[in-house]
């Protein structure tokens, strides 16, 4: 097969544009922070608690089946704790370096490859992102027909939102199509290719057994942000009502879709929970509090990811230490 295990870790490089977007999206979290009230936000975080830990355990679901998605796409050739390993470990890169979402998709791949060899770990890998992005924007689509439906709203606002959720939908569809063609491994063969890391790259398309239940287990994973946002709402004292969680979530969903070039969405997925409490007439500072509450816990997990990491390479190092004395 011609392939070339990767042994040395290799960071991705932090590109001037990616630092740009990345301060523009904290340029937009100070400016939010200076123009809401501040003793409100704190007040928020003091009625959370020690809820904090309930909102983890809403996200566990979500998890799961984002694992899931990615196991199936492996063809189940790595066990479902290795996989769970790669996804908490390789989403902390992906959330610390800002890189639009893509600082840890490398780091899969380096590691999958140590079981499954470079090129089906990228193939895996690569489906499992055109997954991600294509269930995001359908995901955003349908939460906002829904939420236009079920809310009233100024006539150019609705007309507005209308008209973003027809353009994502429409993408959606096409990306369902490009993800089950051939062009987006082919894509990733030519790179791997050129930087010689493969003399030969196979380009078979993605079965649509496989491509439907991996694209169910993520957008069922998608779907669990509500559980999160119903558990927040609840803590907050706020009405987990099915209007008010799925308007707080779309809001999220297109803020990630429109702006998802910002990493990690800083800045602006705080202001989208924040416009979302205006639309149902609530305090915009406890929609921003709401919106840091779930960065807490995004950095949270990827500071576990990051811990676990850690423990998995010295016990790693530890063993290999103690093989080398007894054989000695």
């Amino acid at each position: 097969m011609g392939e070339i295990q990767i042994q040395k870790k290799q960071s991705p490089r932090l590109k001037p544009k990616s630092l740009a977007f990345y301060t523009i999206g904290l340029v937009i979290l100070g400016y939010l922070i200076y123009r809401l009230d501040v003793s409100t936000i704190g007040q928020s975080f003091k009625t959370i608690g020690t809820g904090i830990f309930y909102i983890y355990l809403a996200f566990i679901p979500r998890l799961i089946l984002g694992t899931l998605c990615i196991h199936n796409l492996i063809h189940r050739k790595v066990s479902f704790w290795t996989t769970l390993y790669n996804q908490l470990t390789g989403n902390s890169y992906n959330n610390i370096i800002p890189l639009a979402g893509l600082g840890g998709e490398p780091y899969k791949i380096q590691h999958f490859s140590k079981y499954v060899g470079i090129e089906f770990a990228t193939k895996a890998i690569v489906r499992d992102r055109m997954i991600h992005m294509l269930t995001g924007t359908l995901f955003s689509s349908l939460s906002a027909f829904t939420m236009v439906s079920l809310i009233e709203l100024e006539t150019e606002l609705r007309l507005a939102i209308l008209i973003i959720a027809s353009v994502l939908l429409a993408f959606s569809i096409a990306a369902i199509f490009l993800t089950i063609s051939s062009a987006p491994v082919k894509f990733s063969g030519f790179i791997l290719k050129k930087l010689k890391f493969l003399e030969k790259f196979e380009s078979e398309r993605l079965s649509k057994r496989r491509f439907l239940l991996s694209f169910i287990f993520k957008l069922g994973a998608r779907s669990m942000s509500m559980l999160e946002v119903a558990v927040i709402l609840t803590l907050l004292g706020y009405s987990a009502s099915f209007t008010n969680v799925i308007t707080v979530t779309s809001m999220l969903s297109l803020s990630a879709s429109i702006f998802f070039i910002v990493p990690q969405g800083m800045g602006v997925n705080e202001g989208g929970t924040s416009w979302a409490f205006v639309l149902l007439g609530l305090d915009a500072s406890v929609g921003f509090s709401l919106g840091l509450i779930r960065r807490a816990r995004i950095i949270s997990f990827a500071l576990l990811g990051i811990i676990i990491q850690l423990i998995a390479v010295s016990y790693k190092k530890l063993t290999v230490s103690v093989e080398k004395v007894h054989t000695e």
